[in-house]
Order: structure tokens, then sequence, then C-alpha cells
């Protein structure tokens, strides 16, 4: 534990594997574990190379997708507007995409494949289809929903997507 920045962000990719397989509960303490440190409040911290994807942010935006999505628009919304802001193209998309699914998932179709699309515009030109298609929660049905024009850029993504978790059952189970 001599690094605690790399135990951190450990930790936020252990909470979204977790949620990945449907352990809600363990997501949130190693998200909490991750949040606790004291180094994330020194800007470098929360922009630097290292930490331009993942935070504490992103990790409870990720996870309140699993606890009904409405949780998430407002503080995403916020963090788009910063990462813009300051330029940061790769932590802008994810958060983009995380936002669309968030307003999936709250049942705002319409301006959740608006989200989508603006995402898929702005990454295609660098080819970031991993920036989008490591949050797949349900980024596949999605998709699926864009009309059928949608281009070789999002089918790219949807290649990328693993299994739409909305398909699966996510419940909580113990550790063990």
């Amino acid at each position: 534990r001599a690094l605690p920045r790399l135990v951190a962000t450990a930790l936020l990719e252990k909470s979204r594997v977790a949620l990945a397989v449907g352990r809600i509960e363990t997501a949130a303490a190693q998200i909490a574990e991750a949040a606790a440190q004291p180094f994330w409040p020194t800007p470098v911290f929360r922009g630097s190379f290292g930490s331009d994807l993942e935070n504490p942010d992103t990790g409870l935006a990720r996870l309140e997708l699993f606890r009904g999505a409405t949780g998430a628009i407002a503080p995403l919304e916020a963090q788009i507007r910063l990462a813009e802001s300051q330029v940061r193209v790769r932590r802008s998309l994810k958060l983009r995409g995380l936002l669309a699914q968030a307003l999936w998932l709250s049942g705002q179709r319409r301006p959740a494949l608006g989200e989508l699309q603006k995402a898929l515009a702005d990454a295609e030109p660098e080819g970031l289809v991993r920036v989008l298609a490591d949050e797949p929660w349900v980024l596949q049905d999605m998709l699926a929903s864009l009309p059928t024009e949608r281009g070789a850029f999002a089918r790219r993504v949807a290649e990328a997507c693993g299994p739409s978790l909305a398909t699966r059952s996510t419940r909580d189970e113990p550790d063990g």
C-alpha cells in the first residue's frame, strides 16, 4: 500500500469488474475505499494522464447506473462540462457515453441517443473505440436502436462491446 494512487486506481477498476458480474455492494465498497485516499483533491491527480479516465467521480457515476441511473445524470453533465473546458477529449467522451446510458436507463431515450450520437461523432476521427466500448453496460442495446445507417464506426464500437448487462441478472452475490 505504499503506492496510494495505484491502489486507488486498481480499486476503481475492480469496482468496474464487480459491476460487470452484478456485485453492486462490493463495487460500492471498492469505490468508497478508493475515494477515501487523501490525494484526490489535489488537482494534478484529477487531471493527470494516469487518472484521466478513472477517478472516484467516474466510479460513482458508473455505480449509479446500477442504482436507477437518475442520480448519475447531473454529476455527469457537470463532469462533461469540466472535461470539455480543460480539453480532456478522452475523458469527456467516456463521460458522455456514461451519460447517454444513464439517460437511457432513466427512460429518456431520445436524449440518450442524441448523447450517444455526439459521442460517436466525437470519437470517430481519432478511432477512440475502447473509450466507449469499455463502458458497455447498455451500450449494445443503444447502438442497436440507432438508425440502420449508423455507420462503420458505430459498428466497430458495437463489436468491441461485451454483452449488454440489460440482458443479464444484476444481483449482488456474496464474495467467495
